[in-house]
């Protein structure tokens, strides 16, 4: 009978001094990250073709889809972001650069955002392609992410003159 007075007055204090608590802090930072990732260069180029036969057109040249937008992000509660274009430079006088945007690929994970403005003419002036980016990543690699599809038109052709220009292609993430 003493023995078990002993080990109930031990247990009930044991119980007592045993009972602790931990905080523990989480951090996670806004993330906004964007890159341009292709298997053959991110650099694009375009040279028209001279017909063979006077009297024809000039040549167009080949589309070019070679490019892909990778993103990464984590944003504040409540907040978006959206990915912005704008062409730094002139085009030769007579053309002009037309982008395509499609995705993102299915491999993407969380809120990459959706492409808002898939069919657009580049300008000085930024445009919005991608919109309502959240928490996500659209995963690294040439074939991820928002595939970018840049083709050359020719606009008036009273205005080409030879030329030989180089443009530069400026993507933005930004917060909505």
């Amino acid at each position: 009978m003493r023995y078990l007075i002993a080990i109930y007055i031990i247990l009930g204090l044991c119980e007592k001094n045993f009972a602790q608590s931990s905080l523990i802090n989480f951090t996670l930072n806004p993330i906004a990250l964007l890159d341009i990732e292709s298997s053959s260069g991110t650099n694009v180029s375009f040279t028209f073709t001279a017909p063979n036969e006077a009297g024809s057109s000039m040549q167009v040249p080949a589309n070019n889809n070679n490019n892909r937008i990778n993103i990464t992000s984590a944003v504040t509660p409540g907040s978006t972001r959206r990915v912005d274009v704008q062409m730094l430079g002139s085009l030769p006088s007579g053309t002009r650069l037309r982008l395509q945007t499609t995705g993102p690929t299915a491999s993407a994970v969380g809120n990459v955002g959706a492409v808002s403005n898939g069919n657009l003419y580049l300008s000085s002036s930024p445009q919005t392609i991608i919109n309502n980016v959240g928490g996500g990543h659209t995963t690294n690699g040439v074939n991820r992410g928002f595939r970018l599809d840049y083709s050359m038109e020719i606009q008036d052709y009273s205005q080409l003159r030879a030329s030989n220009q180089t443009v530069q292609i400026l993507f933005t993430l930004a917060d909505n």
